[in-house]
């Protein structure tokens, strides 16, 4: 019983983590500009190639 409860609560919270990394993606393709809680120079190597 407490494995499914945890593993349901790390899935929630991947998921919310997931939603405001790809959020912080989007505002920085559409803005140029990455929003206050994420560093620009932590954002800019995002786009690049590998």
């Amino acid at each position: 019983m407490v494995a499914i409860v945890w593993l349901l609560l790390t899935a929630a919270v991947v998921t919310a983590v997931s939603g405001i990394y790809r959020t912080a993606l989007y505002r920085l393709a559409v803005d140029g500009r990455a929003p206050v809680a994420f560093a620009d120079a932590n954002c800019r190597g995002l786009f690049r190639g590998a």
